[in-house]
């Protein structure tokens, strides 16, 4: 009983001592606790600004991919033929990589905009058999663009490899500036905490 007595004086004294000295230092006490809060808010903000980025960059994945479309004039057989022939070469994914007749195209731009296609005559169809291409390495581009090239039956090649890596660089250094200053502002916020507590027990 006197143990349990004695501590809850000790906790009294020492909740005292607190308040005398948030009181004794009320300027010091205020600024020290409002610069804790602005810190503990600025970094809860670049929490959720890399958060966002992260979220946002995801967006920017159908950049890693080549778009290659194929001879209108080609059969079904044909069409396959060269899509098996993408598949076999050593930089492309093949679980990734997808054909997209044409039939399948129109069918997905009809959904999106519906209103654009009114005036389309029934069996017309603008659009021609196309392969997505999701690669593995982006530094084995260029060679896997060459070898497209050699592929009979391939008309187009749309590839957007720089547009994909100046993404990903920018979301590296966007990534690491974030941190860094998610670092800098938690060691602000150790700091004024310390500070916080000496200036109110002293």
């Amino acid at each position: 009983m006197k143990k349990i007595l004695r501590k809850l004086e000790t906790f009294g004294y020492l909740v005292t001592q607190a308040f005398s000295g948030i009181v004794r230092n009320g300027a010091l006490s205020f600024a020290s606790v409002a610069v804790l809060i602005a810190c503990l808010l600025i970094t809860g903000s670049f929490v959720l600004i890399i958060q966002n980025i992260n979220y946002n960059m995801q967006d920017t994945e159908y950049l890693n991919r080549i778009v290659v479309y194929i001879n209108d004039e080609y059969t079904k057989d044909q069409t396959n033929e060269v899509f098996a022939r993408i598949l076999s070469l050593e930089n492309v994914d093949t679980e990734a990589t997808k054909l997209v007749t044409k039939e399948t195209a129109l069918e997905e731009e009809k959904q999106k905009n519906p209103d654009h296609f009114t005036l389309l005559e029934e069996g017309d169809n603008p659009y021609r058999d196309s392969v997505v291409i999701t690669y593995i390495d982006s530094a084995g581009v260029e060679r896997l663009e060459q070898q497209l090239t050699e592929i009979d039956g391939i008309e187009d090649i749309l590839s957007r490899v720089e547009i994909a890596d100046t993404v990903e660089s920018l979301k590296s250094v966007l990534y690491f500036v974030s941190v860094g200053f998610f670092v800098t502002l938690l060691a602000v916020t150790v700091f004024i905490i310390m500070t916080t507590i000496r200036v109110t027990l002293f």
